[in-house]
Order: C-alpha cells, then structure tokens, then sequence
C-alpha cells in the first residue's frame, strides 16, 4: 500500500509539473480583433482604430473626427426613435428633436465665420474612397492633397458603392475645391448630392461622407458639377454658386407625409 502511495504521489507531481511547462494551448490563442459600429452612419469598425466619444455620461466610437463632431446625444435618440411604432407623441418628440437640432447646427461654431489663412490652418478632407482602391489608399491620398495646404483622412468604403455626397466648407479655396471635386469622382462613385455649407466646418471637405442626413443635402446634376468645375471661377464666384446648388428642397418626406424642411436657408 506504501509502494501504492508513493506512485499517486508520484503522478499527480508529474501532471502538475507538465502543466506548468507546457500550459493550455487555449490561452495562447490570439484574441480576435473586436468590432464596434458606429452610431452614425453604421459602419463597422475596429474598435481599436475607432475614435472614442462620451456623449450624456455614455461611450460612443466613431470611424472620422468629423461624424464624431456631427453626432450628438440628440441625434442618436433621433436615429433610435424612428425605430419605433408610428404614433402621434413619436411624430411630436421628433419633429421637435429636428428643430432643435437644426438650431444647433445653425450655430456659427459649426461654420467659421471669418476664414484663416490656409497656410496656418489647412484644409481637411475626410471621407471614403472606392474599395477597388484600397492596395492604392496612400497614393490615392498624396492625390488629394498633392496641391498643398490640405491633410487628407480617407479610409475605404467597406461595402458596395461609396455615397456620392460632397461638402464644401467656406474657407476651402476654389482650386483645392475644385481638385478635390475631380478626385472624388475619379475614387469614388462620384458626385450627385450636396451637403448645405451652413453644416460644413469653414476649412473641411467631405468626400463620400454619410454624417449628413438627405434633408440637409440637395441632388446635383452632372451639367451643374461641370458648372462647378469652370476654371474661370473666383473664390467668391465658386461659393456663391455651391451655395446656390445645395439649398435643400423645401418639404422633406416624413413617414410617407411632407413636411417643413427645418434645415432649408436661403444662400447668401
């Protein structure tokens, strides 16, 4: 019974030597990479690579600093709500919520009212570019940014075809404008939709962007982008006429109704 004894002994020392040497293969593997979306547009993310917000005492991540900006407690009840059962005081709280919401974006903190020099704050593009360019992303935005004074934040589109939105800010020179336009058609899938300036920050472009909702964009047309385009166009020209393109329409569809565009001014 001795001998018994000591050969137990024995080989439960041996198993607990061998786990210590050679530990469970289970915890070596590799995490997998976690995924967060992003309440604004839904884009899916990397939560690593995600730009992290707290909004009312909650953590939010976000795929640009600019759809982070744009995203506040107030917006994101919006998307939520119209998740629910159409009913009156839903239709109400809404409708309120827009109101609300277009006052804050009215705000001349979302759009600078006297522009810097661009040598001191330069222009920032964000936004996607087609997937079929990701192996080119880098050179794609040496392109962007290739006449100076611009910074470039582009990331690929993760799925089907980019939006065909662009947004000018009032500060962005005519010929960086008008260079961006050109790429974004030639790297995107072009450029049918424009983002009223009075929601765009002064010295910002958006490119493919999906922050805004359809209320505060109006739909171009290939003659109208050609118009934009006009080499002859002075700064002050070329603001006058996107300013002009991109006034919303004056009813926006609501539940099936029509109702008052809050988000509709007059260009200057």
């Amino acid at each position: 019974m001795a001998r018994l004894a000591l050969f137990g002994i024995a080989v439960v020392f041996v198993i607990i030597i061998a786990r210590l040497i050679f530990p469970s293969s289970s915890s070596k593997e590799p995490n997998p990479t976690e995924m967060v979306q992003d309440p604004n547009n839904g884009v899916y993310i990397p939560k690593k690579e995600a730009i992290k917000k707290t909004i009312n005492g909650k953590e939010y991540y976000f795929s640009t600093e600019q759809s982070a900006e744009e995203t506040g407690a107030l917006e994101i009840f919006n998307k939520n709500a119209t998740n629910q059962t159409l009913s009156e005081s839903l239709i109400s709280r809404v409708f309120c919520a827009l109101v609300m919401m277009s006052l804050l974006l009215c705000n001349p903190a979302q759009a600078q009212k006297n522009c810097q020099p661009i040598n001191k704050k330069r222009i920032k593009i964000e936004g996607y570019i087609a997937k079929k360019f990701r192996k080119k992303r880098k050179a794609v935005i040496k392109e962007f940014t290739e006449l100076g004074n611009s910074k470039a934040a582009l990331r690929i589109y993760p799925m089907g075809e980019t939006s065909k939105v662009i947004a000018i800010g009032k500060c962005v020179p005519v010929h960086i404008a008008q260079h961006v336009i050109k790429k974004a058609i030639k790297y995107s899938t072009g450029v049918e939709s424009l983002v009223q300036q009075q929601f765009v920050h002064g010295h910002w472009m958006g490119v493919g962007v999906t922050i805004f909702d359809e209320p505060s964009q109006q739909l171009v047309s290939a003659e109208q982008v050609e118009l934009m385009l006009n080499p002859d166009l002075s700064n002050e020209a070329f603001h006058k006429l996107y300013r002009k393109l991109s006034v919303p329409n004056q009813l926006t569809p609501f539940f099936g109704l029509q109702v008052p565009n809050v988000k509709t001014a007059q260009p200057e």
